[in-house]
């Protein structure tokens, strides 16, 4: 038997551990002002799933005024959501950096109701300069250039409408929020994708749409069944409505709640999964309807990587999010700190901004006379956080009853509040946060709220307050974006963006034409100017991948794949293309006779010609001779249509010995080498060198003529220069070797005025391989070993007439042609990208080779004796921009 001592512990600890439980399975709350003391010049840290996270503090502060216009002559307001463009992101000689920001209003200027907003992306030049002094400074270390609008369309090019949505479909979308034939969208959340398109989520449907950069929508993500409005059938409501009856107790019963949508999304740093979330709960997962009971959200991840928009998500987890008691006096939760915006630091941890829904512009100005523990303010700032969430040991309901239907995930209520049995939500961990009143008061910032008329209560009872002005921080924190600092001693440490939403409150407003004054001077509910800002704080993120490095090794690495498979495939054809010049061009004749006049009785034929370019009145005999042919080209590719262009130059030269095996038939044997460089319009450079062994037969007969060559290349990509991430300009150097085979046949068909009509065909395989190998630098990337090969059927026609002179003979040329290339078809590979943290594998589809060629060549030929030369001008013009200039020189010679 226990003694009672022990089983008195024994009851304790059970108690204890049934408390932890309890504690851990519910929100965490928030019932006094969360503030941060941390001054400026120290750090604060947090762990996650091992690894700690530093906030190293407020960096910068940045001001765009509210009263600015867009394109479209609208109140321009901020920022629902935002995204940097990594693509653009540089740091600067002198410390500063520079780049591109994205970035998504709300649904207009709607206090007196909601209107027919065009959902739009704004673009900026956005300059910032961290401030690292702990002087009292302005707010002007970022700063904001206002540069275009992008409206938002249809798939027919109409635009979106902001108004309240009365129907679910619209052609042949379903489960989504229409009005008045238009897509009604509020749009809350923004994502880049590599390619350059966009990502919105819309909080009307809990729907993600694809747009393009365009602006025009290219896909939608519709929302799964447990998120679409559920009412009952006696209320008569349906589809999306955003009235605020319709959630009323024993209207609504299931689906995402009213202007509670989905409020975020972005692209994973692999560019392969796109994550969104809703704002808070969905109505079967608020027992009782409390707003407090809001806790338990949901988060959603999509496989993007080969379907942009898929129709079903990989993952739903539920996410919890804090309580808060809205007066910051300890009293009981009665809200939930919702979420307004997240960033994916990975496939299972992200940084969510969750807040209060107090400050400027919320309309709780009132002044508490009781309220002296939080400054008299009747609704102080209680909660304003960047916290960091993980799914990993999470429970995936995806494909579950929680996401095909209505089931509740969530029971209890308050502190009981807590998922089902056997359902382990995603937690929060408080990162960066935004109350922290030294390290705003630095920049002059303040969290005051209670508006003018109760300043002027306070003095009547002998209290000093501030009020509420335009550098008090809003009411709503809406965006986020990350950003690195390009600090070579500190690859982990990051900027992070957190932007506010003004709800477009600016004395000089204009919306849809009409002029209006947003601040509201009410007593207890005053609002005041306010301005769009951006806090930036530095961060240290150990093992998040920057997206930049991954987005720069996506859109680059096709490129640098095939063009350094082209530069090897035309290094090795190059001898093979000088040889066909030769070919074309000497090889009639051997075989003067006309087809037309073929007569298998003729006497012995003059076989005896030989690759010199000598006119059929000018035979030479046989016997071994030598020969030489050089050509200088240059080339102008995009390959495969790629958005980034090369230009190239080479010269090669190549030496040979030919000699008659037997009559009619010709053996050569041909060394070559070759150097050049090719520059890209993105700034990558290729420089390379290459050597060939060329080998030909030749069957001459009375008429028709033939070759076949056979090359074989080795070559060094000796300086291999990308443009990659952030200005940087990772390096690296490989080996290729190339092997081509071409067939060749004409005939002399006729001739036009004395000009003799040479006709031919040709068909030719290259095979082209490339060794592995890894850039050193920023986001280096590391190559596998790669292979292209290609057909070519090619058709050319040449005019030649011989002209007599005192000396030799001359004879001028026209030729014109035509290439196909064909087989290359699409491939795939893998690379690796080198980030800090760590490797990641991007798959990537290569360019496809296949192109068609149109060409002409003007030159001439020149025989004194047994000394023969023939000098030409050839240009290409294909596919995708393909144009080539050439110049070749050829000569030869008996021994």
């Amino acid at each position: 038997m226990r003694s009672p001592f022990v089983m008195r512990h024994l009851s304790r600890l059970f108690l204890a551990s049934a408390l932890v439980l309890s504690l851990e399975a519910s929100p965490p709350t928030k019932l006094v002002p969360t503030l941060d003391t941390t001054p400026f010049g120290s750090t604060s840290s947090v762990t996650l799933n091992s690894l700690t996270y530093v906030n190293q503090g407020l960096v910068g502060v940045g001001v765009f005024t509210a009263g600015a216009l867009d394109s479209r002559g609208d109140t321009l307001g901020s920022f629902s959501s935002f995204k940097l463009d990594s693509s653009t992101w540089r740091r600067n000689v002198n410390g500063s950096y520079s780049g591109t920001l994205y970035t998504l209003p709300d649904r207009g200027y709607n206090v007196n109701g909601l209107i027919d907003y065009a959902a739009r992306i704004q673009k900026f030049d956005l300059a910032f300069t961290p401030d690292y002094t702990s002087t009292s400074v302005g707010q002007t270390q970022l700063t904001l250039t206002y540069k275009s609008t992008t409206t938002i369309t249809d798939f027919n090019g109409n635009p979106t409408t902001a108004v309240n949505p009365s129907a679910s479909a619209l052609g042949a979308l379903t489960n989504v929020p229409v009005a008045n034939g238009k897509l009604t969208v509020d749009a809350e959340g923004l994502a880049l994708r590599a390619d350059g398109s966009f990502y919105i989520s819309d909080e009307y449907g809990a729907t993600v749409y694809h747009v393009a950069k365009s602006g025009q929508i290219k896909g939608v993500i519709t929302p799964v069944a447990a998120l679409i409005p559920q009412f009952t059938q006696a209320s008569g409501y349906t589809g999306f409505t955003t009235e605020t009856a319709a959630i009323a107790t024993g209207v609504q019963t299931g689906g995402r709640r009213d202007n509670q949508g989905m409020e975020a999304v972005d692209v994973t740093p692999d560019g392969r999964f796109l994550v969104t979330m809703l704002q808070s709960a969905t109505r079967q997962d608020t027992p009782s309807n409390y707003d407090f009971n809001r806790a338990y959200t949901r988060l959603f991840i999509y496989d993007i990587s080969k379907n942009a928009t898929p129709s079903t998500p990989l993952e739903h987890y539920l996410v919890e999010l804090p309580q808060i008691s809205s007066k910051g006096l300890g009293a009981a939760a009665n809200k939930t700190a919702a979420q307004s915006e997240l960033v994916a630091l990975s496939r299972t941890s992200f940084m969510v901004l969750t807040r209060d829904g107090n400050g400027n512009g919320s309309g709780n100005a009132a002044y508490a006379s009781s309220a002296g523990a939080v400054g008299y303010a009747d609704n102080p700032m209680v909660y304003k956080n960047v916290a960091l969430v993980s799914t990993v040991g999470a429970t995936n309901l995806a494909g579950t009853v929680y996401e095909t239907g209505y089931t509740p995930a969530v029971t209890g209520t308050g502190t009981t509040l807590a998922p089902v049995a056997n359902i382990v939500a995603a937690t929060t961990t408080d990162f960066v946060n935004l109350l922290n009143v030294q390290q705003l008061g630095r920049f002059g910032l303040n969290l005051n709220t209670v508006g003018a008329s109760g300043v002027t209560t306070a003095a009547a009872a002998s209290r000093t307050i501030t009020a509420v002005s335009s550098n008090s921080l809003s009411e709503k924190w809406e965006a986020l974006s990350v950003v690195p600092c390009l600090d070579a001693a500190a690859p982990n440490d990051y900027f992070l963006l957190v932007g506010n939403d003004n709800d477009f409150i600016t004395a000089s407003g204009t919306m849809l034409g009409s002029a209006y004054i947003g601040p509201s001077p009410t007593a207890g509910k005053e609002t005041v100017e306010n301005p769009n800002r951006i806090l930036v704080y530095r961060v240290t993120l150990p093992g998040y991948v920057d997206p930049g490095l991954v987005v720069s090794a996506t859109s680059r690495a096709p490129f640098m794949v095939a063009q350094n498979l082209r530069s090897t495939q035309l290094m090795g054809n190059s001898f093979n293309t000088m040889m066909k010049g030769r070919l074309l061009g000497n090889l009639r004749a051997a075989a003067p006779a006309k087809v037309a006049d073929f007569d298998w009785r003729a006497e012995e034929q003059r076989l005896n010609y030989c690759l010199s370019g000598a006119p059929a009145a000018a035979t030479v005999t046989g016997g071994l001779r030598w020969w030489f042919d050089g050509s200088i080209r240059d080339i102008s590719d995009a390959p495969g249509g790629s958005a980034t262009s090369m230009d190239a130059r080479s010269t090669a030269g190549a030496l040979g010995l030919e000699w008659n095996l037997s009559p009619g038939i010709v053996f050569g044997l041909g060394l070559g080498m070759q150097d050049g460089n090719s520059t890209a319009s993105d700034g990558a450079r290729l420089d390379y060198t290459g050597r060939s062994v060329t080998s030909y037969l030749i069957a001459r007969g009375e008429t028709f003529f033939g070759s076949l060559t056979l090359t074989y290349g080795s070559q060094d990509l000796d300086s291999i220069q990308s443009a990659g991430a952030f200005g940087s300009t990772p390096v690296g150097a490989t080996t290729g070797r190339s092997l081509s085979a071409e067939i060749l046949v004409g005939a002399t068909a006729g001739d036009l005025a004395g000009w003799a009509i040479v006709p031919t065909v040709g068909l030719s395989r290259s095979t082209t391989k490339l060794d592995g190998y890894s850039e050193a630098g920023v986001g280096g990337v590391t190559y596998p070993n790669q292979r292209l090969s290609t057909n070519t059927a090619s058709a050319t026609v040449e005019l030649a007439k011989d002209f007599a002179q005192t000396s030799g003979t001359l004879t001028p040329f026209v030729r014109a042609g035509y290439e196909h290339d064909f087989g290359g078809e699409d491939q795939t590979t893998n690379v690796s990208v080198l980030t800090n943290g760590g490797s990641v594998g991007v798959s990537l589809t290569l360019p496809n080779a296949d192109r068609d060629l149109v060409l002409g060549v003007v030159g001439f030929r020149w025989k004194q004796g047994d000394f023969n030369a023939e000098a030409s001008f050839e240009h290409r013009s294909g596919d995708n921009g393909y144009r080539e200039s050439r110049f070749n020189l050829g000569l030869s010679s008996r021994f």
